[in-house]
């Protein structure tokens, strides 16, 4: 995957760094060409990848649902973030910035015209208490935002830190919060598969990208598997959906893992809805790395189930893997495809 550009134009700012500073990396963070390790630089991340990559390449890096906590307040001269999709994040992190900076210090944002920077810049300035900074580099802009002596009132993240009952599907009810892809619905994609959930008894059901838990739930309360997995590399998600095993009686774990790697058990059922919505786009090797695990992870005489978007051609990519590609349900806009080894 190519590098972002708007992540990219923090790079040299980064690496400039010399008073404590924080860098929080969301869904466009880790990867290829990422700027060598800054002392002065810590980082937090939402993504178990993307922390764990920071982390192997010599960064000090965090993992958490942006916790701001283990940091002192008025204790950074630079916090700099490329913007998240969600608003409710963009703001939740405006708000910590506001509190973590020393009068003086500054929040570097980056990001493109039709992702909001220039409203999220204004927002943040009046935040802040400062003076903003707005440049056009390419096809991107960086926003320099500086923290004045006294701050201003807090922006609207919807209460980002709590879980909270905010779906409700027929009897039942998810925990759920800002920061989650369809945090307060269900999908119609995860509703096709669970509607063309296949007849059978398993074991162990592995749910591999598990939102907050919509798949899992209801395979433990259709299927009545003995333990069902859950897996996401998101920390909100992990948040969530540990919640709903509790909630709903689930035997079984919850793991922050990108795309099921470190697990390395085998699953009569592996549920997948892909995350091609969080930031990813549409890619080849996405589908190819979740297929593969998929594969890795189903048991001899298991299956898989997965939803994608109707114009993916993943039973291209799924025959490379399985012996068998079945299509069990096409409604025009989400495909559910069964895929037998």
């Amino acid at each position: 995957m190519s590098q972002d550009g708007a992540l990219a134009l923090l790079f040299p700012l980064v690496h400039a760094q010399r008073a404590p500073a924080l860098w929080v990396l969301g869904e466009h963070g880790g990867g290829a060409g990422m700027p060598l390790p800054n002392t002065a630089v810590a980082v937090l991340s939402n993504r178990v990848d993307v922390s764990d990559g920071m982390r192997a390449a010599g960064w000090a890096a965090r993992f958490s649902d942006f916790d701001f906590a283990p940091w002192p307040a008025a204790s950074l001269d630079a916090v700099f973030f490329r913007l998240a999709k969600e608003k409710p994040v963009v703001h939740h992190v405006i708000n910590a910035a506001a509190e973590l900076l020393a009068p003086g210090g500054r929040l570097l944002l980056s990001g493109a015209k039709q992702q909001g920077i220039k409203t999220y810049a204004r927002n943040a300035a009046a935040r802040l208490g400062g003076t903003l900074e707005l440049k056009k580099l390419g096809h991107q802009y960086l926003a320099v935002v500086q923290r004045g002596a006294a701050v201003g009132a807090a922006l609207e993240e919807r209460d980002y830190s709590r879980l909270r009952p905010a779906i409700e599907d027929g009897s039942l009810h998810y925990l759920t919060k800002p920061g989650l892809y369809g945090w307060d619905q269900v999908d119609a994609g995860s509703a096709l598969l669970v509607a063309h959930l296949p007849s059978c008894t398993p074991a162990r059901v592995c749910d591999l990208g598990c939102g907050y838990g919509y798949l899992s739930v209801q395979a433990w309360l259709k299927l009545r598997p003995q333990q069902v997995v859950a897996c996401d590399n998101n920390a909100a998600a992990v948040l969530a959906c540990r919640a709903n095993f509790a909630a709903h009686g689930i035997a079984g774990e919850v793991l922050a893992a990108d795309c099921g790697d470190g697990i390395g058990d085998a699953f009569d059922l592996v549920l997948c809805n892909p995350p091609f919505h969080q930031g990813f786009g549409v890619e080849h090797d996405l589908t190819e790395r979740f297929v593969a695990a998929a594969r890795r992870l189903t048991a001899r005489g298991g299956q898989a189930v997965f939803v994608t978007n109707a114009f993916l051609p993943i039973e291209k990519v799924a025959r490379r893997h399985y012996a068998r590609v079945v299509t069990l349900a096409d409604d025009g806009r989400f495909r559910v495809t069964q895929l037998l080894p």
